[in-house]
């Protein structure tokens, strides 16, 4: 808290919690990344659903298509000559089952890996009985990960929201002003954010004391009216004391109070 003017009628106090608007607007954009990085992921980059139809033509001729849908878009791969099934391990966010398919262009691997091999080997048998069963002419097996998507993404909402909503408290803390005014025989104390504003008044012959508010080694001013109620300048502590210090000495010199 700093004077902002002085004379003989009149002692104006200004503090502006500038530390905390800055810390806050930190947090909110902290909180805004934490919430939209792993939705840009998923936009960009994490597919949300796979999809494997195939098709006998002849007896040993057996041809797919692999689609895999993104929120954006959709990716699809020919398979050519399919020819086998299997489960492999492979370490992915701690899951570790997949299941993978051979074909004559190449090697694919299907849905998300997880920790239930008996899942993958059942799909995998399912492939393999197809490929050997002549019987069959279309096999399709899919999967929808969409909600186990949004299921992980939403601590990072949570955690997010929490970090802008402390961001948001923190920017809109008000400038605080103190305005000591003996032609008109007051003291106003006005509040003022980006989000509320607000006056309290109180006669100047009512203080009849100014002193100092101790919290570890931090302080705050407060008033004391002759109703003996404790009216505090600016919520806030201050961690210098002599500053908090030097503007009761000013308050007490302007007011003629002992």
């Amino acid at each position: 808290m700093e004077i902002l003017t002085q004379t003989d009628s009149l002692l104006v106090l200004q503090h502006k919690p500038v530390s905390f608007w800055e810390q806050g607007k930190k947090l909110a954009m902290i909180g805004v990344m934490v919430s939209l990085l792993p939705l840009l992921a998923i936009v960009f980059g994490e597919n949300t659903g796979i999809k494997l139809s195939c098709e006998r033509f002849i007896e040993s001729k057996i041809n797919c298509t692999l689609n895999r849908f993104y929120l954006t878009r959709m990716e699809t791969l020919k398979i050519s000559e399919l020819q086998a099934a299997k489960v492999i391990e492979k370490k992915y966010k701690g899951m570790n089952y997949q299941v993978k398919i051979i074909a004559s262009n190449g090697e694919y691997l299907l849905f998300k890996p997880t920790l239930d091999k008996q899942q993958h080997q059942q799909i995998a048998k399912n492939i393999n009985e197809f490929i050997t069963s002549n019987q069959k002419t279309l096999l399709i097996k899919q999967q929808d990960d969409l909600q186990d998507i949004a299921g992980s993404i939403v601590p990072f909402f949570i955690i997010g929201f929490i970090f802008i909503a402390l961001g948001f408290y923190a920017i809109t803390l008000p400038t605080v002003y103190c305005t000591f005014d003996k032609n008109l025989n007051k003291v106003a104390i006005e509040r003022k954010s980006i989000t509320n504003h607000k006056i309290i008044t109180y006669p100047l012959r009512s203080i009849i004391e100014v002193g100092i508010q101790p919290f570890g080694t931090k302080s705050r001013l407060v008033l004391t009216l002759i109703s003996q109620q404790k009216i505090l300048i600016d919520k806030f502590y201050s961690s210098s004391k002599d500053n908090v210090e030097y503007l009761v000495d000013k308050i007490k010199y302007f007011l003629a109070i002992d």
